[in-house]
């Protein structure tokens, strides 16, 4: 039998001290970090531990050296004592602790010191130390992985060179991992522990957390495991063979996962760890293409290392196949009637929850049914999908994230499958794409009025430059500011101006320079658009929303005890001020029984389409005690009244959304505005606090 690959040793024997490489091969880069993670030094005793720990940096704070060394602050300090006596007497260093910074070694004599620790170590190779507890958890991990025998805890413990206690804490945190695989701990501590799981399990938990290096806070030094360079570049070029003679549109992405995949399959049958069960769910996918390429990876397989596979290490293969993410070109992908139905079932509840209108037959959501397709796969068969840009997502995309969690909402109802966070973020890529498609309001301006007091040329520039912002279809009227009137003004859809206009007019104005940034102007394009309905053209860009939309009479404190009291107290308010159309309060009471609006950190947000003719309103309610709805305490009720569809400016709904939800956020905010006695306090606050 051929060795395709270095096998990983879950084994102390080798001291690694080189940072972690990349093995690249043309444009496929193969990161291997399976086994021996981290970096591996022996000592002689947890002094040695100490020492080490305290030399590796500047500074070090007493619960950062006890966390590490596994043992209490107080031991600490004891060992820092016998240290000292140790350094001092030969005149090498000693440990200082400086306040407010930690502890710190101060060396008299590098070269003894140097010596005295190389010596230590040398005397007492069989004990291993760890740069981090993340370290220790990926250690412990590998061992119980590799292991063929049940693992005694105090021997373990021994090894690691870490307290019984601090060994079983770790345990559980691997459980609390393990579980999401279905891989138990099994035996008992006196005895002896080990793993119990499915193989299939048991590799894709190999391949998301210790060879995708999902723990990121490790920082340890790793090694590479090097690779049969022959054998690795005879398989990557027949799956670059078998990719491209396939119907199916494989991108290079799909192509390093399938490597990864191969890699640990291999490493784990040639030590015998073969898949010998498979749930029947994995029935499913023997009739696709997919299938009967994986088929094919495995023939070449066989082909080239001489191994022998089981029948079942097909449905392995497979899974980067059917879980890849949805390529650029998927026209030839046949899409099952249920996820198309799922996927409509998605746009009807975002669009009848927040009041939103995305057309079901857009391109772009057309794209998210073929990435529908793919996560339901990744979510069945439990394969995870990192998304690095996660936290950007949440901060800068609020409510296409809020869609996506809609979604994610409905895939287990309907399934019974959950969404983790990685997944929520990438279908809010695909809101956030359709809402940046869709939000620009250009094509409403048809007649312009550019009032230019710098001259013909100028004015010639300023109109080619604003035909081809607006289209060519555009009226632009051009005056000098001396023949302007408040009246002539009202013809036009906005104008534009390079000097100051000194009369109040409903029509949007824009004051611009000769030069202008094409983004930057259409965004304020689209602002005094938002709000020309509102008669605010004085609100600047970047002023909060709400502090136009949410007017004084729509402000109330309420006293009631109960939610629903204080909902239908501001309700039959709005409809007293003739604001809501008679059906909205038994459309939001609707809502209300289906449902709970109630987003967290105190906030409820109601909503419901109203049939007034009337642009987007806001009511705000500021409870004067806290009340418990639905087992969440509510503080503020922010109602929102959204316009029809034929009536709605999508953009500022959208806009509306994101600082409400932004809002909601932040909880500090939330609780200072609970605190509001009037709108005048609420107008301060929201200028302070809640500008976008």
């Amino acid at each position: 039998m051929y060795t395709l690959v270095q096998r990983f040793h879950f084994t102390i024997e080798k001291v690694c001290i080189n940072k972690p490489k990349i093995v690249r091969y043309n444009k496929i880069v193969v990161k291997r970090r399976w086994i021996d993670y981290m970096t591996m030094i022996p000592i002689d005793s947890r002094l040695l531990k100490v020492l080490i720990k305290v030399n590796s940096k500047k500074f070090n704070e007493l619960d950062e050296l006890a966390e590490f060394v596994g043992v209490s602050s107080r031991t600490i300090r004891n060992y820092i004592k016998e240290l000292n006596i140790i350094l001092t007497k030969e005149n090498m260093a000693v440990i200082v602790q400086v306040k407010e910074a930690g502890y710190r070694i101060i060396v008299h004599n590098q070269n003894k010191f140097d010596k005295f620790i190389d010596e230590a170590s040398v005397q007492n190779s069989d004990l291993t130390i760890l740069n981090s507890p993340e370290d220790r958890l990926m250690y412990i991990i590998q061992i119980l992985i590799k292991s063929k025998e049940v693992i005694k805890i105090d021997e373990l413990a021994d090894k690691i060179n870490i307290g019984r206690t601090t060994l079983i804490n770790d345990l559980k945190k691997i459980e609390a991992l393990f579980k999401l695989y279905d891989i138990r701990i099994k035996g008992k501590q006196n005895l002896g522990i080990t793993i119990e799981g499915n193989e299939l399990n048991i590799r894709l938990f190999i391949l998301d957390y210790l060879n995708k290096e999902f723990v990121k806070n490790s920082t340890s030094n790793s090694c590479v495991i090097t690779i049969n360079n022959e054998y690795y570049e005879k398989i990557r070029i027949g799956l670059i063979k078998l990719f491209a003679i396939s119907e199916i549109h494989l991108a290079d992405e799909t192509l390093i996962e399938t490597m990864n995949y191969i890699m640990v399959m291999l490493i784990r049958v040639d030590d015998n760890k073969n898949i010998i069960t498979l749930d029947k769910k994995y029935e499913d996918i023997i009739d696709n293409e997919e299938y009967n390429l994986a088929a094919k990876i495995l023939e070449m397989l066989i082909e080239i290392t001489n191994y022998s596979f089981n029948e079942y290490e097909v449905s392995f293969v497979i899974l980067p196949l059917i879980g890849r993410r949805a390529s650029i070109n998927p026209n030839n992908l046949i899409i099952k009637e249920s996820v198309k139905l799922l996927a409509e079932q998605i746009i009807n509840e975002i669009n009848e929850n927040l009041g939103v209108s995305i057309k079901y037959g857009n391109a772009i959501v057309k794209n998210f049914i073929y990435h529908l397709n793919f996560m339901l796969n990744r979510l069945i068969f439990n394969i995870k999908n990192k998304n690095e840009l996660i936290n950007d997502i949440k901060k800068n995309y609020p409510l296409p994230y809020e869609m996506a969690k809609i979604a994610a909402k409905v895939v287990e109802n309907n399934y019974g499958l959950k969404s983790g966070e990685d997944e929520i973020a990438y279908m809010a890529l695909y809101f956030a794409s359709y809402i940046e498609q869709d939000n620009y309001d250009g094509e409403k301006i048809k007649k312009i009025a550019l009032v230019c007091g710098t001259g013909l040329g100028s004015s010639q520039f300023l109109n080619i430059k604003l035909r081809r912002l607006l289209g060519r279809e555009v009226i632009i009227d051009n005056y000098s500011d001396t023949k302007l009137t408040k009246e002539l003004l009202l013809k036009y859809d906005i104008v534009f101006t390079t000097v100051d206009i000194t009369f109040n007019t409903e029509t949007p104005i824009i004051m611009i320079n000769v030069i202008f940034d094409d983004d930057v102007l259409k965004k304020t394009i689209q602002e005094k658009m938002n709000l020309k309905e509102y008669n605010a053209n004085y609100l600047q860009a970047n002023d909060p929303i709400l502090s136009i939309i949410v007017k004084k009479e729509h402000f109330f404190i309420l006293e009631e005890d109960n939610y629903m009291d204080s909902l239908n107290f501001m309700l039959d308010k709005l409809l007293e001020l003739e604001e809501v159309d008679i059906e909205f309060k038994s459309r939001i009471i609707e809502r209300e029984l289906k449902g709970t609006n109630i987003f967290g950190n105190y906030v409820a947000l109601p909503h419901a389409i109203n049939n007034k003719e009337k642009p987007l309103r806001i009511a705000f309610g500021v409870l004067k005690k806290p009340i418990v709805w639905e087992g969440k305490e509510v503080k503020i009720i922010i109602l929102l009244m959204i316009p029809s569809e034929e009536n709605i400016d999508k953009d500022l709904l959208i806009r509306t959304y994101e600082q409400l939800l932004k809002l909601t956020q932040n909880k500090q905010v939330i609780i200072n505005m609970s605190k509001l006695k009037d709108y005048s306090e609420f107008k301060n606050l929201l200028l302070k606090e809640v500008l976008v």
